[in-house]
């Protein structure tokens, strides 16, 4: 059996590579890799990358923890999986790739076992002392003991890491996990770990092969820092005996704020409450106070698509990127003084800095099992809870998010960010009004916090109320000015009060200082689109793709806009994009079923407003829409079984109401039309006046 590597990408791109051993292993070191890349060429490939093996008939790929991962097929792989004739691997996300094939027929020739001759110039070579095995004599160690060869060379050889003359016995996996975890832990607070040598004590700098002050020979867990992380045969995980972690060079500790204060025990707020006590600076201008939740009236027969929110607060994160933007990291702090120049973290925290650390790199499962480690460990520690909250909202799994955080809260009640973290988990939940509450909370123990004032502001935006919603953005951008979150914020309450000029500025800020901000794209088409803008609209929606080409909603409203200016064709093919990039999406149903009754196809129309109601039973649109259709098609008590659906969800839909009247004028029903004509008045006296003139006369009658 060969194995046969054809280099496709990288440095040694263009050749080809045969190996006739069972196992081929893949880095940058070229004493223990059959396969070295040129660290300096190929900086993404790890020391030890990756080995590839035959088994029992099959070949398998094993990634050896590499610091940027291996991938087969453009997958990237965790542990071992099996490999096929053909497949392509990559070495780290930008790193070399090869094709990998074997030749299943060839058959190595037998080892010949004639003598080698006796060398007989002896002047180049000299004999160990130890096992008498002859050795060049430009050698520094014996290659068959690894016994120095001359006095005082055992301090020479701990600084000559990369002398080609010194052999070690290749590292077993355990040992190669032990050095990844120091490496972990080391990455996330910055810093090297303390460690001495297991023979003589001495200190160690550095990864040496020998002891600088006794020869000895460096293993991994030789060191004070693995010796403490013993691990078994499944996991990287200490045992409960494992001893503190002595670090040196330390930032100097944050205390937790005053563990005086107290959360405040009033009851649940209303609407006004929770705006109550906001800190104003400013004065809020050019915005009306509203006693009710408002509600947009968008042209046509329906209010066209969910408005995009700043954050998206009922989907899980959608890739591993967005998953590490949204966790907020922190080195955890410490409570006691300590002797000077040195902290000691238990065995929670430092599990705990390499969960983060996990996380950092896109490996949230993998963070989350050393979360519950860390808890086996130290079941008191808040901060691993509230990180555990971090990890579970960014799966999207709220509720467990939000138990995770009120147990944080439950051991260190003075914590503010879990307050803040809390308030978003309520946010994805719906819970709108305990999603304010918590985040004052932590307003009270830090009144600098710009992320509590803008979960307040989100809060208070769902509940619809938008000039408070306003105010509170626009403190989270005072205490921040680059938050280009609460910017657009701010935008869609602009938006949603008729403001499109403002809000296409606060858009504008927004993507100023996040160029990659597709969302702030989306909404700022929205806003062109509202102003009737439709080119400005098109290219808005068109950059909202271009930064993100799997986003549904962008190609939605894109759809839409293209329905604006009567390009049916264009609006159709942007349509059935986003069904298919997310076909759980009731709006991207909603909008076909618009383009289906474009073309009088009312018969397609409903079957994908049903298809929305499927995916959302209390969607009004849906239920307007398909009135809409029966209307059309003169099925007029059908039609007002679906509008009035549509009102008992939603009753300040001012476009329900008028197409339920219309179609009780049109039933010759006096007294229904005369009701819902006056109910009209009440929210609108212009499209109420403008109904007026189409029943007047059935009214005057």
């Amino acid at each position: 059996m060969k194995i046969i590597l054809t280099h496709i990408k990288g440095s040694q791109a263009g050749s080809k590579t045969e190996y006739e051993s069972p196992f081929v292993r893949v880095g940058r070191d070229p004493r223990e890799c059959d396969l070295a890349f040129n660290s300096i060429q190929e900086p993404g490939v790890s020391r030890l990358h990756a080995v590839i093996s035959f088994y029992e008939g099959n070949f398998y790929l094993e990634d050896l923890n590499s610091r940027n991962g291996t991938y087969l097929d453009q997958e990237q792989i965790e542990g071992k999986v099996p490999l096929k004739k053909g497949c392509f691997i990559q070495f780290g996300v930008e790193g070399p790739i090869v094709q990998f094939e074997y030749d299943a027929n060839f058959r190595p020739k037998a080892p010949s076992t004639q003598p080698v001759a006796k060398v007989e110039d002896t002047a180049n070579t000299i004999s160990c002392p130890t096992c008498e095995a002859q050795c060049s004599g430009d050698a520094k160690f014996c290659r068959r003991c690894g016994s120095a060869l001359m006095s005082g060379l055992s301090a020479i050889v701990a600084q000559a890491d990369d002398d080609p003359e010194i052999t070690m016995v290749p590292m077993s996996k355990q040992e190669r996990e032990a050095i990844e975890r120091k490496r972990i832990i080391e990455t996330a607070i910055g810093i090297s770990a303390v460690r001495s040598c297991a023979v003589c004590g001495a200190n160690i700098i550095g990864e040496p092969k020998f002891c600088a002050a006794c020869g000895a020979s460096i293993r991994p867990d030789s060191s004070g820092l693995a010796a403490s992380l013993k691990e078994d045969s499944k996991s990287l995980t200490p045992q409960p005996a494992t001893s503190y972690v002595s670090i040196q060079n330390l930032p100097p500790s944050v205390e937790y704020p005053d563990k005086s204060v107290k959360r405040s025990k009033k009851d649940s707020p209303t609407v006004a409450d929770l705006s109550e006590n906001l800190p104003v600076n400013q004065p809020l201008t050019n915005v009306k106070a509203v006693e009710k939740p408002i509600k947009i009236e968008l042209p046509h027969a329906q209010r066209q698509g969910p408005l995009i929110p700043p954050n998206p607060v009922n989907q899980p994160t959608e890739n591993k990127a967005i998953a590490q933007n949204n966790l907020s990291i922190n080195t955890p702090s410490f409570s006691q003084p300590l002797s000077k120049g040195e902290r000691t973290f238990s065995p929670g925290y430092t599990l705990l800095l390499s969960a983060q650390a996990l996380a950092k790199e896109g490996k949230s499962k993998l963070a989350m099992d050393e979360c519950e480690r860390a808890l086996d460990l130290d079941p008191h520690l808040p901060e691993i809870y509230q990180f555990m909250g971090q990890l579970l909202l960014a799966k999207g799994e709220s509720q467990k998010a939000i138990e995770s955080f009120e147990k944080a809260i439950k051991l260190q009640p003075s914590l503010g960010e879990v307050y803040a973290d809390l308030g978003q988990a309520y946010l994805r939940s719906g819970r709108y009004e305990d999603a304010a509450k918590s985040a004052r909370e932590a307003i009270k123990i830090d009144q600098v916090n710009p992320s509590a004032f803008y979960t307040i502001g989100l809060a208070l935006m769902e509940m619809g109320d938008y000039p408070h919603a306003y105010e509170a953005f626009s403190r989270a951008i005072k205490l921040k000015a680059d938050y280009a979150e609460a910017y657009l914020g701010a935008a869609n309450t602009q938006f949603r009060t008729g403001r499109a000029d403002e809000a296409i500025k606060s858009c504008q800020q927004a993507i100023k200082i996040n160029p990659k901000y597709h969302q702030a794209y989306c909404l700022l088409g929205q806003c062109y689109r509202a102003k009737k803008q439709f080119v400005e609209a098109q290219k808005a929606f068109k950059d909202a793709i271009k930064i993100k080409s799997d986003y549904s909603v962008a190609y939605n409203y894109l759809a839409l806009n293209y329905r604006s200016q009567g390009n049916l064709d264009e609006a159709e093919a942007a349509g059935y994009k986003a069904v298919a990039l997310d076909p759980n999406l009731p709006e991207n149903h909603n909008t076909m079923g618009l383009l289906y009754g474009e073309r009088g196809q009312y018969r397609e129309a409903i079957m994908e407003y049903k298809c929305a109601l499927k995916l959302r039973a209390n969607y009004a649109e849906a239920y307007n829409n398909i009135g809409l259709c029966y209307f059309k098609t003169n099925e007029l008590q059908r039609a007002v079984e679906h509008f009035e659906k549509a009102l008992e969800l939603e009753p300040q839909f001012i476009l329900a109401r008028v197409n339920l009247a219309l179609c009780y004028f049109k039933l010759s029903d006096k007294a229904n039309v005369k009701k819902h004509y006056h109910i009209l008045y009440e929210l609108d006296e212009t499209r109420a006046a403008k109904l007026y003139q189409k029943i007047k006369p059935l009214l005057i009658s």
